[in-house]
């Protein structure tokens, strides 16, 4: 099954749109920066925190909707489809 899907061009910056409304924003482009990311969303404590994560078009994200499907139609591991 190679269904791609992604965010068009125009997707806005989710970390600029946070901080506009008062949040903080992080942008998480490898697997290393996921920890430390969710440690500096923890220590603010005095609002909310928005995690954005840049992933390939290829990248099997777990779980996914099926083609067509509802949210009832998920698939949560490899193999599923």
């Amino acid at each position: 099954m190679e269904i791609f899907s992604k965010c068009p061009p125009y997707t806005p910056d989710f970390v600029k749109l946070a901080e506009s409304y008062g949040a903080q924003g992080i942008r998480v482009f490898k697997k290393e920066e996921i920890i430390p990311a969710f440690e500096k969303a923890k220590a603010k404590t005095d609002g909310p925190t928005i995690i954005e994560f840049i992933i390939e078009n290829e990248e099997l994200v777990m779980p996914m909707v099926k083609p067509n499907g509802s949210i009832t139609d998920l698939i949560m591991e490899r193999g599923e489809e």
